[in-house]
C-alpha cells in the first residue's frame, strides 16, 4: 500500500522492513486487554516510535485475525497496521502487531482532559469521523463490534481514528457478526439477546459513544451494577439509553436514530452522515497530511504533552466508567512545586531503590558495587509505582532510580543506557530522549554523562 505524505511517497511496509533489518526495542506497557498487551516500541536505526500489540503465540489467534483484517484495510479513518513479527522473550514466543502510536491518546483521555465532557462542536466532529470509518468498514463487509471512546484514537488534527479491531469480524466469513463480542454497556439489544451482531450494532455503539462524550460516562452506567444486569436491561426490556439534556435538538434526534431497538429500523452509517447533526461539520482535509501520526522522534512535543495528562486504562472494560475528573493543569502542577506539601527528592538509600544494570564499554574501568540483585528477565510492566527492572548483561555498571523517578548514576557509560529496560512510560521516554540528544552531540564521555544527569533531573522537576 502506498500512501502520500507531504509530497513524497511512503510505504506502510517501510516500518516493518526497518524493524526486521535493524531491530526494535520494547518499552513500557501502555495498555492491556484480555489476551494482548500494548507496549511502546522504538526502531533502533531511526528512533521512530510505534505501538506494538503482543500476545503469546499459543493464544494469538485473535491477534492474527486482527492482522488479517487490518492488512485488507486502507482508510485514513482507521488506525494503520505497520506489520507483524514473532519474537522470543523471557522463554516465551510472542506474536507482535506493529501499529501507529497516537501520543494524544484515546477519546476517553480527551474527555478527561476537558473536565469530564466535550463541547457539542467536538462531539459532532468526532461522531462524523467515526461514521466515515464505519461507512468504510461496513462497505467492505467488516463489523467492528466494539466501538467506544477507549477504542477511538486522536490524531494531531483532532481527527478520530477507529482502533482496536480485535473483536472485528467479516460478515461474509463469520456469519452475521460471528458471535457475542464487545463491551456490555455499549451492546445493542439484539447483541445482548445473542441474536446477531451486524453493522447496525456498530451504529448503536456509536450512539453510546456520543452519550459518553456528552456526559463523561457510557449509558446505563448509573443504572446497572454488573454486566449481567446490564445485558438483561438492554436485551430484555424496552428501555433505551437516556439522551443527555445538554445536547441540542439535532443531537437528541441523532441519538434517536442510533437507539432504535429494532436493528432494521436503525439508521445506517451512510444515512447518519446526512443527518444535520454531523452533515454541517466541515470535513477535515486529509490530503497532504502525514501518512502516520506516530511520533517520528522521542523529541516530538505532542508525545511529551500527552503523557502529562494521559492515564493508562488497565481496568476491565466490563466495569462501569466513573465520571472522568479533569486533569491537573500546567499552572497547577507548577504551583504545587511551591506549596508546603512539596519537598525535595529523597536521595537516601531505601527499599524503594532498585538497580538498573547494563553492559559497560570494555575500555572503561569502573568500580564494582557488591550486593546488587540479579534480574533474569526484562520487565514488561512496573508493579510497584516507579520501580523498574532490567536485564543483567555481562560486565555491569549501575544507574539507580528511586520511587520519585530521579536518578543517581553510580557508574556508567553513555552507550550502556541503550540496554536499560524501563517499566513505565515516562521513564522510558526520558531514557530515549537522552539517547537521541546524545547521538546529536559530539561530547566526551564525561560531558555526555553529565548532560544526561542534568537533563534527566531538569525534566523530572518540571
Amino acid at each position: 500500500i502506498q500512501l502520500k505524505r507531504e509530497g513524497s511517497t511512503f510505504s506502510v511496509a517501510m516500518v516493518a522492513m526497518e524493524a526486521m533489518a535493524s531491530g526494535w526495542s520494547r518499552g513500557a506497557t501502555i495498555g492491556r486487554g484480555s489476551s494482548a498487551t500494548v507496549s511502546l516500541a522504538t526502531l533502533h536505526h531511526s528512533g521512530s516510535l510505534f505501538a506494538i500489540k503482543s500476545a503469546q503465540l499459543p493464544v494469538a489467534a485473535q491477534l492474527r485475525r486482527e492482522h488479517s483484517i487490518l492488512a485488507s484495510i486502507s482508510s485514513p479513518h482507521i488506525v494503520r497496521c505497520l506489520g507483524a513479527d514473532v519474537t522470543r522473550e523471557g522463554g516465551s514466543e510472542f506474536y507482535n502487531l506493529f501499529m501507529e502510536y497516537f501520543p494524544r491518546g484515546t477519546l476517553c483521555d480527551e474527555i478527561r482532559r476537558q473536565g469530564g465532557r466535550l463541547p457539542e462542536p467536538e462531539i459532532r466532529r468526532h461522531a462524523r469521523s467515526v461514521l466515515l470509518g464505519l461507512r468504510y468498514l461496513h462497505g467492505i463487509g467488516i463489523v467492528h463490534r466494539d466501538i467506544k471512546g477507549s477504542n477511538l484514537l486522536l490524531g494531531k488534527d483532532d481527527d478520530v481514528r477507529i482502533g482496536d479491531l480485535g473483536c472485528a469480524s467479516r460478515t461474509g466469513v463469520d456469519g452475521d457478526g460471528g458471535g457475542l463480542a464487545g463491551t456490555p454497556l455499549f451492546m445493542a439489544p439484539e447483541v445482548a439477546r445473542g441474536q446477531s451482531q451486524g453493522s447496525a450494532a456498530d451504529v448503536w455503539a456509536l450512539g453510546c459513544t456520543v452519550v459518553e462524550m456528552a456526559t463523561g460516562r457510557p449509558p446505563w452506567a448509573g443504572d446497572v451494577t454488573d454486566p449481567v444486569s446490564a445485558l438483561y436491561r438492554i436485551g430484555c426490556t424496552n428501555a433505551v439509553p437516556e439522551v443527555p439534556e445538554n445536547l441540542s435538538e439535532e443531537g437528541q434526534d441523532f441519538l434517536g436514530k442510533c437507539f432504535c431497538r429494532n436493528p432494521s429500523e436503525r439508521w445506517t452509517a451512510d444515512q447518519l452522515l446526512q443527518h444535520p447533526f454531523v452533515s454541517k461539520v466541515k470535513e477535515v482535509d486529509i490530503e497532504g497530511k502525514p501518512a502516520f501520526d506516530s511520533p517520528k522522534s522521542i523529541l516530538d512535543r505532542d508525545l511529551w504533552d500527552s503523557l502529562e495528562s494521559r492515564s493508562t486504562q488497565m481496568a476491565s472494560e466490563n466495569d462501569s466508567m466513573p465520571v472522568l475528573a479533569p486533569a491537573p493543569t500546567a499552572a497547577g502542577r507548577i504551583r504545587s512545586l511551591f506549596s508546603p506539601a512539596s519537598r525535595r527528592p529523597d536521595w537516601s538509600w531505601g527499599e524503594n531503590w532498585v538497580c538498573v544494570r547494563a553492559k559497560a564499554p570494555e575500555n572503561l574501568s569502573m568500580p564494582s558495587i557488591s550486593g546488587e540483585p540479579d534480574f533474569e528477565e526484562p520487565a514488561i510492566e512496573s508493579t510497584t509505582g516507579r520501580d523498574i527492572d532490567a536485564n543483567s548483561i555481562g560486565v555491569e555498571n549501575s544507574a539507580i532510580l528511586n520511587d520519585g523517578g530521579l536518578a543517581k548514576v553510580i557508574d556508567g557509560a553513555v552507550d550502556s543506557i541503550h540496554s536499560v529496560e524501563i517499566g513505565t512510560v515516562d521513564d522510558y521516554l526520558i531514557k530515549m530522549q537522552l539517547i537521541e540528544i546524545s547521538s546529536k552531540l559530539s561530547l566526551s564521555l564525561s560531558l555526555s554523562l553529565s548532560l544526561y544527569i542534568y537533563i534527566y533531573i531538569f525534566v523530572r522537576m518540571q
